[in-house]
């Protein structure tokens, strides 16, 4: 998903066909309601103002196609799509959907598909099939990636589906920042949804593009990874309630932070165990 997400921006030093004619992901994880009533989840959403135009992206990570899925995404149309994204003159929205894959996997996955596919290979990314679209088609000729080493993270770091050892990593740091920029949604209570949601916002790029049913489930697991962390960690406890008690002080500041750092290392050290 970052590496799609990657080419819609301007990453240094990756490559931003799709970002350089306009689109720009919208979505996340939506679900989209076809004409009879099938629901589809598209992993992402870019979309072109001028001309209105909608990439719907389904990234595949394996060798396996999900033949009832590809048969709603023959059944997709753009008047579905303009419920769920934002695009000048809706009724000229034109679309396409693309897998997103690995060179190794396209020879068992092309065979199953007429929809077009965005392939990430070695040190290159390029379109193959009927984008419908000259300008697409042109934009997406196979291209350079100079060095992969520097592959897109930040977009999406981590889903609801991540476990405690990448989502709580995440969730200290924005606790951190949030305290940093003193931000007032923030008030040491993860109880409060507006506090997990600051959080979340700190840390998470694409965070606002999320579908709303991914962010409660976020936010739902953020929520208890962080009071699990509040309740088995007494330094931290400790440091929190202080934050909580009164008008936070550098040093309370700087201590709990340090807390936060240690956890974080502890996490890393803990991930590698198990």
């Amino acid at each position: 998903m970052n590496k799609f997400i990657g080419l819609c921006t301007g990453t240094v030093g990756w490559p931003s066909p799709l970002g350089d004619i306009g689109y720009e992901v919208q979505v996340i994880e939506g679900v989209v309601t076809t004409d009879s009533a099938h629901r589809v989840v598209p992993d992402l959403i870019a979309c072109s103002q001028s001309p209105p135009h909608a990439i719907v992206a389904e990234c595949k990570g394996g060798s396996s196609m999900d033949l009832a899925q590809e048969k709603k995404y023959g059944e997709l149309k753009a008047a579905n799509i303009t419920r769920v994204v934002s695009v000048n003159n809706e009724e000229l929205l034109t679309h396409v959907v693309a897998y997103v894959v690995y060179d190794d996997k396209y020879e068992a996955l092309y065979k199953f598909t007429s929809q077009p596919f965005i392939v990430f290979g070695d040190g290159y990314v390029e379109g193959r099939g009927d984008f419908r679209s000259a300008m697409l088609e042109r934009a997406l000729q196979r291209t350079p990636i100079p060095d992969t080493s520097i592959e897109p993270t930040k977009y999406y770091p981590f889903s609801h589906d991540e476990t405690i050892y990448v989502i709580a990593p995440y969730a200290l740091k924005g606790m951190m920042l949030c305290i940093m920029k003193k931000d007032p949604n923030f008030r040491f209570n993860f109880d409060e949804d507006a506090a997990i949601t600051a959080i979340l916002k700190s840390t998470h790029a694409y965070y606002n593009r999320i579908s709303p049913k991914h962010k409660k489930e976020l936010k739902k697991k953020t929520k208890k990874i962080l009071k699990q962390i509040y309740h088995s960690n007494e330094d931290f406890a400790a440091q929190l309630d202080k934050l909580r008690s009164d008008k936070p002080s550098p040093v309370t500041i700087q201590k709990f932070n340090s807390i936060c750092k240690k956890i974080i290392k502890d996490f890393a050290v803990q991930e590698r165990l198990d």
